[in-house]
């Protein structure tokens, strides 16, 4: 198989994604150009002389892309919050502080966003789990399984149909639910448990699921096979403790342990506000 990076662009399958080129970091007056120290003027000064021509070529692609009805997409540095508490290790470590609806989180005004093109805050933060596994969040609200669907609890990716790229080596299945707050080890474990008791016990497929699940009712869901997961950490840890043929895959001991670990940070958190309870977890993880 002969792999390369010249695709075809395709009208539907393609986007122009426009990373951190905003006035944080790209304009003269950018927080993080500010702070550059007058030792390293020179440095600073060949920057923006190689910036502009880029610039000036990312504004002649985004007209051709515009022209061609081609998405664009921006991609920029932005905190949750005006003080930045929600970053993560990594992006305080380094200092990059750009606070919500900032200037600095604006794109340069001469490649800027035109109508309703998407542009997407990227932060390093961890939130609270089940804050995301809600409809319409990007995450799984639902125990389905679908193609190209970012809300599936599994999603199938999609693959591109080329000479030389089959679609068995393209091919990737998502488990969305999990987040950075799970453990990694026990999340592994307890899917591939869960795949190969699938296969032992000879269950059935699947059949994916189409369109937004979060309008139909309960019934309609049941009639597909399909169940809400759990809207907060303790119906889960219900769901653990009842659940027989998962706690037959653990030593009994761990299991409890497990679920006196997760009660206590339930009652912990109790009669904290949101805001404190996101603080925490950032903190943490």
């Amino acid at each position: 198989m002969h792999l390369s990076r010249d695709l075809p662009l395709r009208r539907g399958e393609s986007a122009f994604l426009i990373i951190d080129v905003q006035n944080y970091c790209a304009h003269p007056d950018g927080a993080e150009v500010r702070a550059i120290p007058e030792a390293q003027r020179a440095e600073r000064d060949f920057f923006f002389a190689a910036l502009k021509p880029a610039v000036k070529n990312i504004a002649r692609i985004q007209h051709c892309c515009r022209a061609a009805g081609i998405e664009v997409m921006f991609c920029v540095i932005e905190n949750l919050t005006q003080d930045g508490r929600d970053r993560g290790l990594d992006y305080k470590i380094t200092g990059f502080n750009v606070p919500k609806g900032s200037w600095d989180a604006q794109v340069l005004d001469d490649i800027a966003p035109v109508g309703d093109e998407i542009v997407i805050s990227k932060t390093a933060s961890s939130v609270v789990s089940y804050e995301r596994l809600q409809p319409h969040r990007w995450s799984a609200a639902f125990n389905n399984f679908a193609e190209n669907d970012r809300e599936a609890a599994l999603r199938v990716c999609p693959v591109i149909g080329l000479e030389g790229f089959t679609a068995e080596a393209q091919f990737h299945v998502e488990y969305r639910a999990a987040d950075a707050t799970a453990n990694p080890y026990l999340q592994l474990a307890v899917l591939t448990r869960a795949g190969l008791q699938g296969i032992r016990d000879n269950e059935p497929a699947p059949t994916p699921t189409t369109g937004d699940l979060s309008l139909l009712t309960n019934d309609q869901l049941a009639k597909i096979g399909v169940v809400r997961l759990p809207s907060d950490l303790q119906s889960a840890l219900d769901v653990l403790d009842n659940e027989r043929l998962l706690r037959s895959w653990f030593p009994r001991e761990f299991v409890d342990v497990f679920l006196a670990h997760k009660t206590g940070e339930i009652a912990f958190l109790q009669d904290k506000d949101a805001a404190d309870i996101r603080r925490m977890y950032a903190d943490a993880y």
